[in-house]
């Protein structure tokens, strides 16, 4: 079985998407009744530089490894980045969809906010159909483990997290629109709407990128820690914290539960009036004990 890494956590899309978000104004000549007319319209740009998902891809885990620092005699990182993007590649091609909208960001460097709906879209409907799969591969997990629940506990937040986040990012943009329409005779205000919106979005993102990275670098150490070679980096094995050094692992949870903290607050308060959403757990009885024990961890965040 594979872990809830890889492609079961398409980590470098989720960020590839929300950090090239970034919304202006720009003047449009049309042609109306006759007449040639400007009007000032939200456009969404993207970075001039060209890039890849696979340079992202490899860059964020070649990051991860420098963060670990020391790696075992038998782990070699071209294989293991090898092993890791193949993961990826297969991922996009279930998903040909959300690779055919990622191109598209790809290739524009302004355009209308309606270009990336539909990616954001795609990833909320791709997280809620891999619920269930994430949710067994978890378990299986933390039934071969000695490690605190706690930590499983944490890592089912994470998974929330992403589909709050994907809500909030489609409402932010949405509502940003709607803004930009009521105010497109006043340039001021537009731009105010703007900047009210990238303060906020910054904050999120700068909050979602720090839990996110230390969830797979606690991840990661914990799985490198009890492997014995790289192909059992990419299957579920039994963890044991007997061969973890446990300074350094509590360096970690730590990171890790305050920067988990800190995004499950920050989007509680901007999804406060939205329920938790629905996810599709597998039928069993051992995962509805895990979902009852994982609503009352979520009811001391929200």
């Amino acid at each position: 079985m594979p872990t809830p890494a890889g492609s079961l956590n398409p980590k470098s899309v989720y960020d590839l998407c929300f950090l090239r978000i970034r919304p202006t104004i720009r003047k449009e000549v049309i042609k109306k009744q006759g007449l040639m007319m400007t009007r000032t319209i939200l456009s969404m740009t993207t970075e001039k530089k060209p890039f890849t998902l696979e340079g992202f891809t490899i860059k964020q885990r070649s990051l991860l490894l420098d963060e670990i620092g020391e790696l075992p005699e038998w782990f070699n990182k071209e294989e293991y980045i090898s092993k890791y993007w193949k993961s990826f590649e297969k991922f996009l091609s279930e998903n040909e969809g959300l690779k055919h909208e990622i191109d598209k960001i790809k290739n524009f460097s302004s355009t209308k906010p309606e270009i990336y709906k539909p990616i954001l879209d795609q990833l909320y409907d791709i997280t809620m159909n891999i619920s269930s799969t994430w949710y067994t591969a978890n378990m299986a997990e933390y039934l071969e483990s000695d490690l605190p629940f706690e930590l499983y506990d944490m890592y089912n937040i994470s998974f929330l997290n992403r589909i709050r986040m994907l809500d909030v990012v489609r409402n932010s943009v949405n509502t940003l629109s709607t803004q930009i329409y009521l105010h497109r005779s006043n340039e001021i205000k537009m731009q105010s709407d703007i900047n009210h919106f990238g303060s906020q979005f910054e904050h999120l993102m700068a909050a979602r990128i720090a839990a996110s990275d230390s969830e797979d670098l606690l991840r990661f150490y914990i799985k490198l820690k009890n492997a014995k070679n790289i192909d059992e980096l990419f299957v579920v094995v039994p963890l044991t914290v007997k061969k973890l050094d446990m300074e350094k692992y509590r360096q970690y949870f730590k990171q890790y539960k305050e920067s988990l903290t800190e995004i499950t607050n920050l989007l509680t308060s901007h999804l406060h009036h939205k329920s938790m959403p629905a996810i599709a757990y597998p039928e069993s009885e051992a995962i509805h004990g895990f979902q009852h024990d994982l609503s009352q961890f979520v009811s001391k965040y929200d």
